[in-house]
């Protein structure tokens, strides 16, 4: 058991991106005049039976978290082409963990990502456009028991708190109610 157990953890840690930048602020400066944003939710557990955080739920839970913040929450169509069309991407990975000849679930793995793509400017000739990158949060990885499934969307919730502390550091006049 221990096998499966370390080669389905290794698989999962695997799923995560790694970025880096060179200068520490600039993810949080990409953020400033940010007043709108898109939601998206990526889930890699959409059709396994045993699911336990449904995507639609994380979409509500992220939007409503944001919108206390003062963020408006609108679709890529209703965004005026000078926002840049930024869009915060919730990832999440979920793998059940079973046990047994009859496949007991016994608790899940996961990863969850909160990550800020926008449109950008290339700054060398030819400037042309790009979609990019822009922020991200650390990322959270673990593992949880049956009973105790609902502490990933706590994860989620933790992620999106990382945004919205980098947002409000970079925008300190556009505070929202808590």
């Amino acid at each position: 058991m221990r096998v499966v157990t370390l080669g389905a953890l290794m698989s999962i840690v695997a799923m995560l991106p790694c970025y880096s930048t060179a200068a520490e602020d600039l993810p949080e400066r990409t953020l400033k005049g940010i007043r709108s944003v898109e939601v998206l939710v990526d889930s890699l557990k959409e059709s396994s039976p045993t699911r336990i955080v449904l995507p639609g739920t994380i979409q509500t839970d992220v939007e409503l978290r944001l919108r206390q913040f003062g963020l408006r929450v609108v679709s890529s169509d209703k965004m005026s082409a000078d926002s840049g069309f930024p869009n915060l991407r919730v990832r999440l990975n979920v793998l059940d963990q079973t046990m047994g000849l009859e496949g007991t679930l016994v608790g899940y793995f996961f990863v969850v990502k909160v990550e800020v793509f926008q449109w950008v400017t290339l700054v060398r000739p030819p400037r042309s456009l790009a979609r990019a990158l822009t922020w991200t949060s650390r990322g959270v990885y673990g593992y949880v028991g049956t009973e105790k499934a609902d502490s990933i969307q706590d994860a989620v919730r933790g992620e999106v708190d990382q945004f919205l502390n980098a947002y409000l550091a970079a925008n300190p006049k556009s505070t929202g109610s808590r």
